[in-house]
């Protein structure tokens, strides 16, 4: 931890407030999958969740199913940003860095395209929020992790 520069420290930092938001919003759509779907469902079909949900109880079903699921996938995904973050980009490795170029906001990008296209703009602020996080913490660490000589 003595060598760790300042601007990984804040890196580290905002990635873990990162993660935790991350965290936050996929425990929510596996647990309350209606939450997210009652707000993006009108988007797509034009109707109302509940009554779509009244009309196709099977489909309504299988939607909670793949909600649930696609939250399970982030939320591995987070998972597995925190062992990076606390291991490899935590020591200031370069490759950490790319990864978090890389997954999480390719993560974040997903959703904000997602949002965007279902007209949520709840879901669109959070993943703006959580994307955000991340560029700003990469630009802060951008010199010191990439700027190493490669030995």
């Amino acid at each position: 931890m003595t060598n760790q520069k300042n601007s990984t420290r804040i890196g580290v930092v905002l990635l873990l407030v990162m993660s935790i938001l991350a965290i936050a919003y996929t425990i929510l759509v596996v647990g309350y999958p209606d939450f997210f779907i009652k707000r993006s469902c009108p988007g797509y079909t034009g109707q109302a969740w509940i009554d779509l949900a009244a009309a196709s109880p099977g489909a309504a079903v299988y939607i909670r199913a793949m909600q649930r699921q696609v939250g399970g996938f982030g939320l591995v995904l987070t998972l597995g940003t925190l062992i990076v973050l606390f291991g490899a980009f935590k020591r200031g490795e370069r490759w950490a860095w790319v990864y978090f170029l890389v997954a999480a906001t390719g993560g974040w990008l997903v959703n904000i395209i997602y949002h965007i296209f279902s007209k949520s703009p709840l879901g669109l602020a959070m993943n703006l929020v959580g994307i955000g996080v991340v560029i700003l913490a990469l630009i802060i660490t951008a010199k010191d992790l990439l700027g190493k000589k490669i030995t």
